[in-house]
């Protein structure tokens, strides 16, 4: 067994196999909250595009950008289309990203709490208010509120496929705020050998009211909520205090 030091966000073959589930309830899902059948989307962290590729099959022009160039040249060869533009860019910073020029943007997988300085991560939320047109949206799929009660608990999956398996698990392994740290460990089996990835995972976190106040002031309103099944929940309640994946949509404030 060969134990690479390569992250999983490095290692783009093993990234794309690992999370290579069927993604059709979830593209319906994105696809349902563009208003447009050609709109104009930006993609934050798109990975391998996975997500990008079935919304441009759609018809929708997609602008994804992540700071792997790994990721990004995987991308370009195994998830490329006519209306995808693949660019290597920094989510904290946003290099020549056109202004007021999106629809909709995505942020999807928690990619958002991979942003460990929190006033950068507020800056990101700015930096894509600016990129959409008046009233766009952008939605953030994000987990909230680690609490110490999921210590120790694991997430666990396998994928088989192109005669070979992947398995792959996420265990919460500490909570100190305002940082959850993850232990990674996935396994890659084929003909070619076992390829074996572990590796430590920071994250910021964030509670729902954190993440409303940092929303507000990037000019944006938190627009509709969904739970991590996507069912669509009521804004105005209460989720400071519950632990959970969450889909929020947020909406660009028409500034009159």
């Amino acid at each position: 067994m060969e134990t690479t030091k390569k992250s999983i966000f490095t290692n783009p073959e093993i990234y794309h196999k690992a999370f290579s589930w069927d993604l059709t309830e979830e593209s319906q899902f994105h696809s349902s909250l563009l208003t447009n059948s050609d709109c104009k989307v930006l993609m934050p962290a798109c990975g391998t595009g996975r997500y990008s590729y079935p919304l441009a099959k759609l018809g929708h022009e997609i602008m994804a950008f992540d700071l792997s160039k790994e990721m990004i040249s995987y991308a370009k060869k195994n998830s490329m289309h006519s209306k995808i533009i693949y660019l290597q860019n920094d989510m904290r910073k946003m290099i020549n990203i056109p202004m007021n020029h999106f629809d909709m943007a995505f942020l999807l997988n928690n990619s958002f709490r991979y942003i460990l300085d929190r006033e950068e991560a507020k800056h990101h939320l700015l930096l894509t208010s600016c990129t959409l047109k008046a009233g766009g949206f952008y939605l953030l799929e994000i987990g909230l509120n680690d609490n110490e009660q999921y210590l120790n608990k694991s997430v666990e999956w396998s994928v088989c496929q192109d005669s070979a398996e992947t398995k792959a698990r996420w265990t919460l392994k500490s909570v100190k705020y305002p940082y959850c740290i993850d232990e990674v460990h996935i396994t890659h089996s084929s003909e070619k050998g076992t390829v074996e990835i572990n590796e430590e995972q920071y994250q910021l976190i964030w509670t729902y009211s954190e993440l409303a106040l940092a929303a507000k002031e990037a000019n944006f309103e938190i627009y509709k909520i969904f739970d991590a099944s996507r069912k669509n929940l009521r804004v105005e309640a209460d989720y400071h205090q519950r632990a959970g994946k969450y889909y929020l949509l947020l909406r660009k404030k028409v500034l009159l």
